[in-house]
């Protein structure tokens, strides 16, 4: 339409549902002006299934649009419309016919020329149905505006044959029917070319047929449950992305790509998990197969899953899978023993994919008392990045029994510019320190010492096992102090002098009795 030019906009109304006034009501803007309020179809034309035309004249705004909005008005029912027609003058610009059959949601848009620029949408059940010239559509080839079909809704383009899209298309269930014809046929039977222009979404379980070799210079977009087959080769240039949406690991649950022939892949994938799902390490997903295939996505995005896990790409020549895997491998994470004689263990760390930068692990023992470790950091390039790399722990002698002491090889957030690895947390290691000490008193000799009632004496020594962890006191007293005393009555032993011999005399005593050796 020719900006600022009137227009002449007849609305046409019938009541064929209800049976009294008061029923139903609405509001009708044109351009954001209110043209109708309160306004009763029944009341109007004087009855049901009779026929009330309401004419306005409207100028086409900046945009070179029309904007009819019919309102609904609470708590009456929703409002409807049988037709709309727009006239320049005396010639009809646009007819839009909404049938008159009741219970019908078919409209007809039957125009000299029909031209999207902005979206038409079928939906809710509806038929909606776009005949004579449609200026988008030419030579096989749809060019602009936003054409959408949602559940349980036909959009009929009569007679376009698509060939080449270069619009955006939605179909948005599996009982979605974009149809070039009165009768059943799909307006994409033939579609052979989805061109830079053009964005093809098929959503919610939606699958998609094409009979012959196809080429995606656009977008594609394969939503949950959706399959896209190309009986034929399928072609994927620079330009073209494929957009896959995975909501679980069901066939049923993600998108996929089916072809037959040879798939030739270049440009871009992108996977994106959809609501709360979120994949776990080992999850696998057969996005596409091929009868065989030549080439690689160049770009791969949405691969990074946060938490260390990351989308590994794995390409056979029939075949494209993504298993979810831990960005960092550390092998074994647990069951590693080392003695406090020196006994040691290893673990090694690996990385899961090629890095785009380095990447840097450091590593500490929680308690270096226990065990130490041989490297304090491991450093990944693009050239070693799958070689592991060994570290050696060392148990450590405390010389405390303090028993079996469990620590940890602490590994640090990753240190990379690449997104896969920046700031991952890798696992870290369990480790159990076997003790050698056991706590004890050590006398020597605990017989055989000789004194006299001479005055003779002999002499023992008293240590510790194991370094004690506090003071140790130590008591001495002789049985018979008649016959011998001691030299001491009290022992200390510390942290520092635990493992040094504390000597004890013992004195005979002479008590002028005939009594034997006692």
């Amino acid at each position: 339409m020719t900006v600022g030019a009137d227009y002449t906009v007849r609305l046409h109304f019938a009541e064929i549902e209800y049976n009294t006034a008061g029923e139903r009501k609405f509001n009708v803007d044109i351009n954001g002006a209110a043209v109708l309020t309160d306004f009763d179809i029944f009341a109007t034309a004087g009855g049901k299934n009779k026929a009330v035309v309401e004419e306005f004249t409207a100028a086409a705004d900046s945009a070179g649009q029309i904007t009819v909005r019919f309102n609904y008005q609470p708590p009456y029912n929703y409002a409807t419309v049988s037709g709309i027609e727009l006239l320049s003058g005396s010639t009809q610009v646009l007819a839009i016919d909404a049938g008159q059959v009741p219970g019908s949601r078919t409209i007809t848009i039957n125009s000299p020329i029909f031209n999207n620029q902005g979206t038409l949408a079928s939906s809710n059940g509806e038929s909606l149905n776009v005949s004579g010239t449609i200026a988008n559509y030419s030579g096989g080839t749809l060019t602009g505006g936003h054409w959408s079909v949602g559940a349980d809704s036909t959009l009929r383009l009569i007679g376009a044959d698509i060939t080449t899209n270069n619009a955006t298309i939605v179909l948005d269930s599996q009982a979605s029917n974009l149809l070039s014809d009165w009768n059943t046929t799909p307006a994409l039977a033939s579609l052979a070319v989805n061109d830079t222009l053009g964005n093809l979404s098929i959503r919610n379980a939606r699958s998609l047929d094409l009979a012959g070799s196809f080429t995606n210079r656009g977008s594609v977009t394969l939503g949950v449950g959706c399959a896209l087959t190309v009986a034929g080769m399928y072609e994927q240039p620079t330009s073209g992305v494929l957009n896959l949406e995975l909501a679980g690991v069901l066939p049923t649950q993600f998108g996929q790509l089916v072809v037959t022939d040879q798939a030739n892949l270049n440009g871009t994938l992108n996977v994106s998990s959809t609501g709360a799902f979120v994949p776990a390490v080992g999850d696998v997903f057969q996005i596409a197969n091929f009868g065989s295939r030549v080439g690689t996505f160049a770009t791969v995005n949405g691969v990074n899953l946060g938490g260390g896990r990351f989308f590994r790409t794995n390409y056979s020549p029939t075949q494209l899978i993504l298993e979810t895997q831990v960005a960092i491998v550390v092998t074994p994470i647990a069951g590693l023993v080392t003695t406090e004689s020196g006994g040691t263990a290893q673990f090694s760390i690996t990385l899961a994919a090629q890095p785009t930068a380095n990447v840097t692990i450091g590593l500490a023992s929680s308690k270096p008392a226990e065990g130490t470790i041989s490297v304090s950091s491991l450093m990944f390039t693009s050239s070693n990045w799958n070689t592991p790399q060994t570290v050696t722990v060392t148990g450590v002698n405390d010389l405390v029994d303090d028993g079996d002491i469990a620590y940890l090889i602490i590994t640090s957030p990753a240190l990379s510019t690449d997104p896969i690895y920046a700031n991952v947390n890798s696992s870290d290691v369990f480790v159990t320190n076997i003790d050698d000490d056991v706590a004890g008193i050590v006398i020597s000799p605990t017989a055989g010492l000789i004194t006299s009632e001479a005055g003779g004496s002999s002499q023992f020594s008293v240590r510790l096992a194991s370094q004690p962890t506090a003071d140790v006191s130590i008591g001495l007293s002789s049985s018979n102090p008649s016959e011998a005393t001691i030299s001491h009555t009290v022992l200390v032993f510390t942290a520092a002098n635990w493992n040094s011999p504390q000597t004890i005399t013992v004195t005979g005593i002479d008590d002028l009795v005939d009594d034997g050796d006692v």
